[in-house]
């Protein structure tokens, strides 16, 4: 088996479902014996990252006017790992990709984690050859909308890594340990809110503790919330904890889970009873059979019709009281069918045979100009379009040169460690110069100091034994002349260690990257 060299790339680690199947997964593949990055901004999650002993590549928050930079930084990550594969998660790290994919001719496939529209559905499908999604739902709904072809496509659902062996009962002892988890978001607040009311009621005829364990939007006024029912029970029945980077400390100490979404798999994977709770309908105790069905729709309510009632709740709880051998039998089952459908070691080798399919069917694509056009709702990109575009018409940037190679150096003249002397001295032993123009540009930065800078220039190219045809270039450019004059250039000589966002610009213009060997 072929090890590989997987990145794989999220927009902020931030403490969710996504992000904790990024790190599972990844994990995972590494038990397999490959080797594996995950690159993203900084966020709570990547101590559970560490933990794994995965790599993390940090890269800047995603921002729109960071796409470059973190593209370029990508790149970077590719080049040192030699990556054999991009795995992207949305959503503007799609963005990214799509830009990395015009540098970089690699195999590139995107996980879609629901039923919603990502840029790389939206005018950027051709920079992606598959597409994963985490349950048939989602699949439908982008085969229905005609935004994909379904033969680069895969479901994968969500998988958990199985700890237990069997599932534990309450002690009759101690009081019922009950635990919620989730995104406290708008969109999660109505399953929330109902599931305290439950709790509320609850408490007036049995013993519980509750944890509800999450962040987001919603968060104080979940508080406020929260510690009204406890003023009102005079004592603390529900505690509210801003995240965790460590679900699965909570889970442990836990006997009943309430949630949604992989929530459902992590608890069964470490013993404890799943209860699952929709926005707009009551799921209940996931046995067996309701965790086939619900898998269908990532383990949410979407295919259930029991609306949200508190009896509903408050007869599962008390069915796992009063007969909990016969719910335990129930549960055992749904372990069984956990370990059959929903093992992450399963998730795993089927994400190493996508990838390899990928690697093995890769064709070069030749993107540069011609793609450029589906980035047009990047706002960075848009100017450079529209430098192609006025190419196309005719209109140049004008250089009085006749030589039909250009070689372009944007030397640092304030700093020390720029080589650009070195360079000058070098280029007529690594270079045909005899129909090349040496370019250098000059930016209004220095133009204070132009004669000084002149000076300077003059002064190294008339000891050259080697001559060439020079041409330096200090009009003054808007972002459209700087676009026009890079179309123009062959060929970027780096010159010092400041220059990776300009390098990267004049790679999506078409220019070549060159440094010598001791820079």
């Amino acid at each position: 088996m072929k090890k590989l060299n997987i990145l794989q790339i999220y927009d902020y680690m931030k403490l969710g479902g996504a992000e904790t199947h990024i790190i599972t997964l990844s994990r995972a593949l590494m038990d397999r014996g490959h080797n594996v990055y995950i690159a993203g901004s900084f966020g709570p999650a990547v101590n559970a990252v560490k933990r794994e002993n995965i790599p993390f590549l940090e890269i800047d928050p995603p921002e729109e006017n960071k796409l470059l930079e973190n593209a370029w930084k990508i790149v970077e990550i590719i080049d040192y790992y030699n990556i054999d594969v991009i795995h992207v998660h949305p959503f503007q790290s799609q963005n990214v990709v799509a830009l990395v994919n015009i540098l970089r001719d690699i195999p590139v496939v995107t996980t879609i984690h629901g039923s919603y529209l990502t840029p790389s559905v939206e005018k950027l499908e051709c920079f992606y050859n598959n597409f994963i999604f985490v349950s048939q739902e989602s699949l439908d709904f982008h085969l229905e909308e005609g935004l994909l072809n379904k033969k680069n496509c895969y479901v994968v659902p969500n998988c958990v890594k199985i700890e237990a062996n069997e599932i534990s009962l309450h002690s009759k002892k101690d009081s019922l340990q009950i635990a919620y988890i989730s995104r406290i978001d708008t969109d999660k607040l109505p399953s929330i809110v109902f599931f305290v009311e439950c709790v509320e009621q609850l408490t007036k005829q049995m013993d519980i503790q509750v944890e509800i364990i999450g962040s987001g939007n919603q968060f104080s006024y979940l508080k406020d919330l929260i510690d009204k029912i406890n003023r009102n029970s005079s004592k603390e029945v529900i505690n509210l904890i801003n995240g965790s980077d460590n679900i699965n400390q909570h889970i442990t100490k836990s006997d009943i889970v309430v949630g949604v979404g992989r929530v459902i798999l992590e608890a069964l994977a470490l013993g404890k009873i799943p209860i699952c709770i929709g926005n707009n309908n009551y799921v209940g105790i996931v046995n067996a059979k309701t965790l086939k069905k619900i898998s269908n729709v990532n383990f949410t309510d979407r295919n259930t019709h029991n609306p949200h009632k508190k009896e509903l709740f408050i007869e599962d709880i008390n069915s796992i009281l009063e007969k909990p051998e016969k719910v335990k039998k129930e549960i055992q089952e749904s372990l069984k069918y956990l370990l059959n459908h929903f093992d992450i070691k399963l998730s795993a080798k089927e994400h190493e045979r996508i990838y390899l399919e990928i690697i093995n069917n890769h064709h070069s694509k030749t993107f540069r100009s011609n793609s450029l056009k589906y980035l047009n709702h990047i706002d960075e990109i848009e100017s450079i379009n529209f430098a192609f575009e006025l190419n196309n018409q005719g209109i140049k940037y004008q250089l009085d040169t006749m030589k039909n190679n250009k070689i372009l150096l944007k030397p640092d003249f304030y700093s020390e460690n720029d080589n650009w002397t070195a360079v000058f001295n070098n280029l007529g032993n690594h270079f045909d110069l005899d129909n090349t123009t040496v370019v250098i540009r000059i930016d209004y930065d220095y133009l204070d100091n132009i004669d000084e800078i002149l000076e300077k220039i003059s002064v190294v190219f008339d000891s050259l034994d080697k001559k060439f045809d020079l041409l330096i270039d200090y009009q003054y450019h808007d972002e459209v002349n700087e676009d026009l004059f890079l179309l123009e250039m062959d060929m970027f000589i780096v010159t010092n260690n400041n220059q990776q966002k300009y390098m990267y610009k004049c790679e999506l213009f078409g220019c070549k990257i060159y440094r010598f060997k001791n820079q």
